[in-house]
Order: structure tokens, then sequence, then C-alpha cells
């Protein structure tokens, strides 16, 4: 979902020129082998403790992620929101792809025709489908108005969507035996041997470089009782992943009540030149990580 963002919010950009033919590639090595498996008993009974919701998180490595990234409320908001940035050399037609590290289709947003210019948008979850934490490729393209399929620029950068919070968007839930298994390596970028991303913050300055650690935290939650437990583990490549926890939660604290998620699906596009001849440009996202 797009929303509007004013044209005045231009001069807190930084505007970095990129190539015409830009894309940046990235080979993810993930191990076929690989797997993350829970296993929780109860403390009392020894028997498997089942429904509760799974969440993971690694923790970042590199640069401190800015205060606004850290502080996470316990009840959740419903969807991140990140602003792109993008300039436009001629008269275009213009669409951004959203992939993931499998080239999955996560998203797809066609702005239609647009004039030259610099742009700025803010793009949020799409409405209906959830966005597991992870690494993303946003991938730009502007064709030629008049010849189809005439790419005029295709660019593309990494975005990261990190949320260290069990209960936004988990992995799932235990079953009955009290056991959660997943073989997605995408959902632990730690194991994809993946080179460092670049942390931009709220108003667009890169502040550094992060990576993503081994250590990763582990939320499993009652919600019908809001009772929490978080641990932390190291995650590898491979099969040997498995956890085996004893159920001794202690209850959620408080937190700030989620907003409202917005309901405006329209698409729609801040422009503006500041004074600045426009070259083809797709600037990193901001901020990111982005929660």
């Amino acid at each position: 979902m797009l929303k509007p963002v004013s044209v005045a919010s231009m001069a807190l950009l930084i505007y970095l020129v990129a190539g015409c033919d830009n894309e940046k590639p990235i080979q993810p090595k993930p191990d076929n082998t690989f797997r993350f498996r829970v296993e929780v008993v109860d403390s009392l009974t020894g028997k498997g403790v089942d429904g509760l919701v799974v969440g993971a998180w690694n923790h970042l490595t590199g640069t401190t992620p800015p205060i606004s990234i850290l502080a996470r409320p316990s009840l959740t908001r419903p969807s991140f929101v990140t602003g792109f940035r993008f300039s436009l050399l001629t008269s275009c037609r213009v669409y951004m792809n959203v992939l993931n590290l499998r080239n999955d289709l996560i998203d797809s947003i066609d702005f239609g025709q647009m004039t030259a210019g610099f742009r700025v948008f803010e793009w949020s979850e799409p409405v209906g489908r959830e966005v597991p934490s992870g690494v993303y490729k946003c991938r730009l393209v502007a064709t030629d108005i008049l010849v189809t399929d005439s790419v005029l620029c295709r660019d593309s950068i990494m975005v990261t969507i990190w949320r260290p919070d069990p209960l936004d968007h988990p992995l799932g839930t235990t079953n009955q035996s009290g056991v959660y298994e997943t073989k997605d390596s995408l959902l632990f970028p730690n194991v994809l041997n993946l080179p460092e991303m670049t942390m931009v913050n709220q108003v667009c300055d890169t502040i550094g470089l992060f990576g993503f650690g081994d250590t990763v935290s582990i939320g499993l939650t009652d919600t019908s009782l809001g009772q929490q437990m978080i641990l932390e583990r190291v995650v590898l490549n491979g099969p040997d992943n498995i956890f085996k926890f004893v159920w001794k939660p202690q209850p959620i604290a408080p937190g700030i009540p989620a907003q409202p998620a917005p309901l405006d699906s329209t698409i729609e596009v801040a422009d503006g030149t500041n004074g600045t001849l426009p070259d083809w440009g797709f600037s990193q996202n901001c901020p990111n990580p982005f929660n």
C-alpha cells in the first residue's frame, strides 16, 4: 500500500545517482538441508505444549540500529512502512517488483506513465498478505511509452524487514506434540552468506553497514493466557538447529496498543525537482532495516 509523502520532504533526501542498468545480483547460498525445529514440553507433565506462537529474529551485527527500530511495543503494529526515492531522466512507464531471494514475487506496484523528475513514495505491507522478516530485492523498471517492452532503465536495491518482536508476523505455532519446524532458510538471513546491507535512518542519512549474526532470539507465546518466553540460541546452516525448551513462562509485559492498519490502497507519488536536473536513479530505502 502506498501513501502520499509531502514534496517538502524532498529537502531531506540525499539523491544518489545510479546507473541505468544497475541490477544488484545477489546469489544466496541456502543449504537445502536447513532445518529449524523447536520442541516445547510442560515443566510439570513433561508433555508437549501445543498452540504456542513461535517467533524468531536474527540479532544484527555492525552499526547499532536506530532507537526507532529497537523500541518495539509488546502489542505490535499491523504493518511496516518504508520510503523509496527514485528519479527519471525522461517520461516513461514505471513499475516496481518486490521479490524474495528465491525470486518469488511478493508485491508489484505499477506507477503508470510518469514525467521526468524526482519521486518519493512509501511502501507498506500489501493488504491481505503478510510479508515475513527477511531480505528482499526491489527492482524498479522504466520502459518506453511508445515502444512495447523497451527498457530505458533497470535498477534494484536490497531491503531488510526486521521485526524483533515475538508476535509480529510469527513463524507459526507448535503442534499437539509441542513441535514447530520449518525448512525455509530465507527466514534466517545469516545462513545465506549475504553481503553487508546499508543502514539508513528515517531522514535518509546512510549511517553504516549491518549484517545478520548467528544469534537468534526465539519467542514462545501463549496468547490466550498472556504468557511468554524469549530465549537466545545460535542458528547455523544445516539440519542441526533443534532446540528443546521446558515451558516456564512469564507474563507478557504490557505494551502500546497497535494502531489501526491504513485502508487506502491507492497509489500516490510526490514529486519535485529541487532545481536539480534529474537523471536515472533509485536510492536506498529509508529507514533500512524497517519493521
